[in-house]
């Protein structure tokens, strides 16, 4: 189908693992933790599903025996996939674990990751065909950060990436917009687009544009907090308390819904500037990449496993303000 082509295409989200990290006894607990997750329900289900058919047709007490072997059943299954679960890597890649962080009691570890929004594509391409090899190439973009966890294991990024495919589909042009936190990384992020190749247009050539965060998730050690809270635990009201304990005044609190993700928002005055910050607690739905990109071209952001904190300043072109509000909120041990 000929044609121009403006469209805009969701993308995926991958976490990021160590190359370095990946011992065969980790490899092995991945599969058999892959294997207990992807079959918990249909296994277990097996398990308890022939007592139970043999004995709807019996007495009262054959039902009671099944239901108490089905239970038994049931528990097994989730112990195996506990005890799996315990011994993989919170941060390479190879599973998710459960600790305590010393508030709140047990918990899973959040993996780092790598998440892409929509895919804006302006050009005589078809969307589903950039989208389709930015896909195939979306591995390079995890080794970048995987070596940035390295240098910098709180590493963080929330970037638009903006190229232009080229008459012979080669990449040009590759430029980054948000916060870009070391030369290396940045460097290896524009290589890894640059390497790309894709069909060739149609006529002319094709500007794409794709907003990307990087978060360093959070393995229960030593964890940065707010107000005393770890980031994992922190609730509205504990950012409202933060801010006032900080030296806000007038701040007020609106809760924001947009489909099925929604956001606390706090307008806060502090030193004659009047800050905006935006709070997506750990166990909310993600805030979408876009939306997080947008906050980050305007302000600053913290991202830590699913934790959300943008602050914005009116009249702070730098962004010094908004920063400085940052770093007093939030401790990292």
């Amino acid at each position: 189908m000929s044609g121009r082509f403006v469209h805009i295409v969701p993308l995926i989200a991958l976490t990021a693992c160590s190359e370095a990290q990946k011992s065969a006894p980790q490899e092995t607990a991945t599969t058999a933790l892959a294997t207990a997750s992807n079959s918990a329900a249909t296994s277990g289900s097996a398990k308890v599903a022939a007592p139970l058919a043999s004995a709807t047709s019996g007495s009262s007490a054959s039902l009671e025996q099944a239901r108490e072997t089905e239970a038994k059943e049931r528990k097994e299954v989730v112990d195996a996939f506990q005890n799996l679960a315990a011994s993989a890597n919170p941060l390479t890649g190879d599973g998710m674990t459960t600790g305590s962080d010393g508030v709140g009691g047990p918990h899973l570890k959040k993996l780092p990751e790598v998440r892409m929004g929509a895919l804006s594509v302006d050009g005589h391409l078809a969307p589903e065909v950039v989208q389709r090899v930015v896909r195939q190439n979306f591995g390079r973009l995890r080794v970048c950060y995987d070596h940035g966890l390295k240098a910098n294991a709180k590493l963080e990024a929330v970037l638009w990436a903006s190229f232009t495919i080229q008459h012979d589909g080669s990449v040009t042009d590759v430029k980054w917009k948000g916060s870009t936190p070391n030369a290396d990384f940045m460097n290896c992020l524009t290589q890894a687009f640059e390497r790309m190749s894709f069909p060739a247009p149609e006529s002319g050539v094709v500007e794409v544009k794709c907003p990307t965060a990087f978060t360093p998730g959070r393995d229960g050690s030593s964890p940065s907090k707010l107000g005393g809270t770890n980031l994992s635990d922190v609730r509205p009201n504990d950012v409202k308390a933060a801010l006032e304990k900080d030296g806000c005044t007038d701040v007020v609190r609106k809760e924001i819904a947009s489909g099925v993700t929604s956001r606390t928002v706090f307008t806060a005055t502090k030193n004659g500037h009047r800050f905006t910050v935006t709070f997506v607690g750990s166990n909310d739905p993600p805030l979408p990449v876009d939306a997080l990109s947008n906050l980050a071209d305007v302000g600053v952001v913290k991202l830590e496993g699913g934790f959300v904190l943008a602050i914005q300043c009116e009249g702070d072109p730098d962004k010094s303000a908004a920063r400085a509000l940052l770093d007093a909120l939030i401790v990292t041990s």
